[in-house]
């Protein structure tokens, strides 16, 4: 039997409590590891399985967004009143591999009469899940404009042709209005043309009132032979029309009003040096920083990639630098309060056209937009809140502008190589501006020619004025003008927001 003292000192005993101190902590770890990689592997197979739920929604909502991209570009010039032949099918897509998988979409388009519904199941291997829309199309009031034949100039009001102005082409007008005073008698037509000199038209004078060419044309006080004989050559070729021709501002067909948008916060690019900068913060995109010209990859402004139009509060572009932005293959709407374009460049991608939607205001100053690209590409729209826009600085724009109210003057070889409509009361081009077959369409303006500009298009206006060396032509064909923006057929697509089924 073990004495007290044996039992106190086998007590006291601390050899081996070390082992067993490690190999419980060993067990506490073993046992902390295995629960973390297990609730680890369950978020990873949650985090992955979340992942391929959502991809193959976007999978489904990607072949409504296809399909409606495609149905827009066949009903954009179709003028047709039964659609069912063009919109009801079903369509199969495939995008891009997703971890081994080939991503499809099965588009199905229903309905008649102007209203449809698409329904479309993504699938990624296993997983599918289905979404669908309805839509109905809508076709809006023609704005139809019809540009006479050979119509360079033609307004409600007076039209004044002096110092050296040459119109190729017919000169029209309503004779609404006073008209000018000359040595105490009103005339709709100043014309300051002699034989030999001053202004000149190679074409004729068209009215649509039973009146005599002296009592609407000033020609100079010249009572020369060969004057007489000058004046005699319009009088025998006045063409008189039976009815006045009206013109009026044509309804802007993009605006931003009830638009539903997508407005970026942030993205951040780098140069292959590490060097960084945010090109889109807070909802303005900064063109303006030597990391957008060296950036790795080249930063590119995706519009294609968006089913909503994308909206800043500010483009701002300087430093000579240049925004690149693809449409992809359809049409493409682009809202911004100010674009500021001071001096930069913005090239265009795809096939598609691209409107861009100003809501504030507008600064230019050099640079070009969609530098010698097609002009029905690109179309420029100002809404009432910008009251003016100037293009100088030998600024290229090829595309058009359709703005709502504002005044409109190109200067210092500046222009739109394509149509200028507008509701404003100011249009003035000088200063060796050159257009080409593009449509000057202010109904409502006084529109000024001075300083040599040319252009070869025609001019609608309130009231005309011409001198310096100016030469407007009306081109060979009148097929030669691209089409006006928001003329002639508007189909369109009124859609609801996409659901799940």
């Amino acid at each position: 039997m073990n004495s007290p003292k044996i039992v106190t000192e086998q007590l006291k005993n601390e050899s081996g409590y070390s082992l067993v101190i490690v190999l419980l902590v060993i067990v506490v770890l073993s046992i902390m590891g295995v629960s973390i990689i297990g609730v680890t592997a369950t978020n990873v197979k949650m985090s992955s399985g979340e992942r391929d739920y959502q991809a193959v929604y976007y999978i489904a909502e990607s072949g409504i967004t296809k399909r409606l991209a495609e149905l827009e570009n066949r009903l954009k010039n179709t003028d047709v009143s039964n659609y069912d032949d063009i919109i009801i099918s079903t369509e199969n897509y495939e995008f891009s591999p997703n971890q081994g998988s080939i991503p499809t979409a099965e588009v199905k388009t229903l309905g008649e009469d102007g209203n449809y519904t698409i329904i479309s199941t993504g699938t990624i291997g296993n997983r599918s899940r289905t979404v669908q829309t309805n839509f109905s199309i809508s076709t809006s009031a023609n704005n139809n404009i019809e540009i006479l034949d050979n119509m360079a100039v033609f307004t409600n009001g007076h039209i004044s042709l002096t110092g050296g102005a040459t119109i190729n082409g017919t000169v029209g007008s309503n004779l609404l209005g006073t008209g000018l005073k000359v040595d105490g008698k009103f005339y709709h037509i100043i014309f300051d043309s002699y034989p030999d000199g001053g202004a000149t038209l190679n074409g004729k004078f068209t009215f649509d009132t039973n009146v005599e060419l002296e009592d609407v044309v000033r020609f100079p006080n010249n009572n020369s032979e060969q004057m007489l004989q000058h004046i005699n050559h319009f009088k025998e070729s006045l063409d008189k029309r039976d009815s006045q021709q009206k013109y009026e501002m044509i309804e802007l067909q993009k605006t931003s009003k009830d638009r539903e948008t997508i407005e970026l916060q942030k993205k951040q690019i780098q140069t292959e040096g590490g060097n960084k900068f945010d090109v889109i913060l807070n909802n303005n995109l900064r063109i303006n920083n030597y990391v957008v010209r060296d950036a790795h990859p080249k930063f590119e402004l995706k519009l294609h990639e968006y089913n909503k139009p994308l909206s800043f509060n500010e483009i701002i572009i300087d430093s000579n630098y240049t925004l690149t932005i693809n449409v992809g293959d359809s049409e493409k709407d682009l809202i911004v309060n100010h674009l500021n374009l001071y001096n930069g460049h913005i090239k265009l991608e795809g096939t598609g056209t691209l409107n861009i939607i100003v809501k504030d205001s507008i600064t230019l100053g050099s640079g070009s937009i969609n530098n010698n690209g097609q002009i029905d590409k690109l179309n420029i729209y100002l809404e009432e809140n910008v009251n003016n826009i100037s293009v100088g600085s030998n600024q290229k724009i090829f595309g058009s502008l359709i703005a709502e109210v504002a005044d409109v003057s190109l200067s210092g070889g500046g222009g739109f190589q394509g149509h200028i409509v507008t509701g404003g009361s100011n249009v003035t081009v000088s200063g060796g501006v050159y257009t080409n077959s593009g449509i000057i369409y202010a109904p409502d303006a006084h529109v000024k020619f001075t300083g040599g500009a040319e252009t070869v298009g025609a001019v609608i206006a309130n009231t005309f004025e011409a001198d310096g060396g100016v030469e407007i032509t009306f081109p060979e064909n009148k097929e030669d003008f691209p089409p006006l923006p928001g003329i002639g057929p508007s189909n369109g697509i009124d859609r609801d927001p996409i659901k799940e089924q």
